[in-house]
C-alpha cells in the first residue's frame, strides 16, 4: 500500500513538474528568446537586408505603376 502511495505521489510531482516547466517556457522562455534575438546583431544584419530589399521593390513597383499611368495619360 505505501508503495502504491509513493508511486501516485511520485507521477503526480512529475505532472506538476511538467506543467509548472510547459508555463515557464511560454510565460518567460519565448520572451526571453524573442528579446535575445531583437538584440542579435547577426540576425538584425539580415533583418536589415530583407528590409532594404523590400523598400527598392516597393519603390520599383511605384515607378513602374507611374509609368505606366503617364503612358495612359493618367497623373
Amino acid at each position: 500500500m505505501e508503495r502504491a502511495k509513493f508511486r501516485q505521489e511520485r507521477v503526480t510531482n512529475e505532472a506538476v513538474t511538467k506543467r509548472n516547466e510547459k508555463k515557464w517556457l511560454i510565460r518567460t522562455g519565448i520572451r526571453r528568446f524573442v528579446t535575445y534575438l531583437l538584440h542579435s546583431q547577426e540576425f538584425n544584419v539580415h533583418l536589415a537586408g530583407i528590409y532594404n530589399k523590400e523598400m527598392v521593390h516597393c519603390r520599383h513597383t511605384r515607378l513602374i505603376a507611374g509609368v505606366d499611368a503617364a503612358s495612359r495619360g493618367k497623373q
